[in-house]
């Protein structure tokens, strides 16, 4: 029965170590954009800046919505980034990239049309986020 109990004790303390690593972050600029304080799109000098956070946890935030046909910049800035979410793709576009653990990468996406939207995604698949052109 103890060797349950003990058992029973690492799972849980594997699970909350685990969830405190997941969710937590020190990085303020990840934490606004997660919360919607930080805009994903802005304009500078008439052309349409989207920022995309690239950190362990993926891409932040994960939905877009977007002005269609205006020049268009992806802004990633990566954040302590050190897995698969380094190895960047926008398979429709042709578009690969490998992100430095630290450090901004910018994309020309064009103009893109009302109606488009664009799959941003690690090399894996695994983490994504989508931009919509209205």
């Amino acid at each position: 029965m103890k060797t349950f109990y003990l058992i029973l004790s690492l799972l849980v303390i594997t699970v909350i170590v685990f969830l405190f690593l997941y969710f937590s972050d020190d990085t303020g600029s990840t934490e606004e954009v997660k919360a919607g304080t930080k805009n994903a799109v802005e304009e500078e000098n008439g052309v349409q800046i989207i920022n995309v956070i690239a950190t362990s946890g993926g891409y932040f935030p994960a939905k877009i919505t977007a002005k269609a046909n205006k020049e268009t910049i992806l802004r990633l800035e990566s954040q302590n980034s050190y897995g698969c979410e380094r190895s960047f793709r926008i398979p429709a576009l042709n578009i690969t990239e490998i992100l430095p653990q630290e450090g901004i990468t910018e994309i020309d996406l064009g103009t893109p049309e009302k109606g488009k939207s664009i799959l941003g995604s690690c090399s894996m698949g695994m983490y994504t986020f989508t931009i919509t052109f209205e």
